[in-house]
């Protein structure tokens, strides 16, 4: 070797160990002494080994999802229950009480009476103690106090109550022409004939007094009375004529607004009139000023 590959050699060699006591130094006492640096002169050759290919798994087969079966629509089902319809018949208030009753009356009258400024006006004067026309009357004076609404006509109809129908476009001379002679009671010519001077283009006013003989047919039998029979005879009769009026109407003036709610409120009155036929006398209170028997 020639001498100045030794130096070479030489210096290489202390610098290894130089920087292997560093190394011990930084690293501590218990830790491992670093690997000796090797310098390979030539290169190194990597063994590459070839492994076998894995096994392909097998192809997956995906099936098209079967069709779902076609939503028939079902048919639409109404249920049983419908919404209440619009009433028809709708009452309104009667007049506010201005007074508290005499003991003594049937309680139609004192209900009458309760709503009655002056209700000695309504009595019959020739006979004061006739409560069933008392009744009658009376019910008539507290349609007096109803509110005014033009082309309608407002009738009381007990316990506070009250109901408003328009006039039909005709008058009470022609709903009379069309009531046959044998249906023509003991009142025709009173109410159908003598009352056109005042009512005839108010042919509603025919059924107020129908429901006033109602009334009169409730006083007579919260009274018990044996007499007095012709108010109810009389309410059976003013009903065929309020009923040959909405006949006329609906034949006469088809465009009558009230022609549903006059027939509903005739339905309703004579239905109340039935019930008033069963009602059992009542005993009024000491002193009292009923009609004997």
């Amino acid at each position: 070797m020639p001498k100045s590959a030794a130096i070479v050699v030489a210096v290489i060699a202390i610098l290894a160990m130089i920087g292997a006591a560093r190394c011990n130094r930084r690293s501590g006492p218990d830790s491992l002494p670093a690997a000796p640096i090797v310098v390979t002169p030539e290169p190194v050759e990597l063994e590459v080994k070839e492994t076998e290919s894995p096994t392909p798994a097998a192809p997956v087969t995906v099936e098209p999802a079967a069709a779902a079966p076609a939503k028939t629509a079902e048919p639409e089902t109404v249920s049983a229950v419908q919404p209440p319809a619009r009433p028809v018949l709708v009452f309104g208030k009667g007049p506010s009480t201005v007074r508290i009753p005499p003991a003594g009356h049937p309680p139609v009258l004192s209900d009458v009476i309760a709503r009655l400024p002056d209700p000695t006006y309504w009595r019959d004067q020739t006979e004061p103690t006739d409560l069933v026309t008392w009744t009658h009357e009376g019910s008539h004076g507290v349609c007096v106090r109803l509110p005014r609404v033009q082309g309608s006509h407002g009738i009381y109809l007990l316990n506070g109550q009250s109901v408003y129908l328009r006039h039909p476009r005709l008058t009470i001379g022609e709903a009379a022409a069309t009531i046959p002679p044998k249906e023509r009671g003991r009142i025709f010519d009173l109410y159908m004939v003598e009352s056109r001077r005042d009512w005839d283009r108010e042919p509603i006013y025919i059924v107020e007094e129908w429901v006033c003989y109602v009334h009169g047919t409730l006083a007579r039998r919260q009274l018990g009375l044996d007499r007095r029979e012709e108010t109810e005879s009389h309410a059976l009769e003013m009903e065929r004529y309020s009923r040959a009026i909405l006949a006329l109407a609906k034949r006469k003036d088809p465009t009558y607004p009230d022609a549903e709610k006059f027939a509903a409120f005739i339905e309703w009155n004579a239905r109340r009139f039935r019930e008033f036929q069963k009602v059992e006398p009542i005993r009024l209170a000491v002193g009292s000023n009923a009609v004997p028997r």
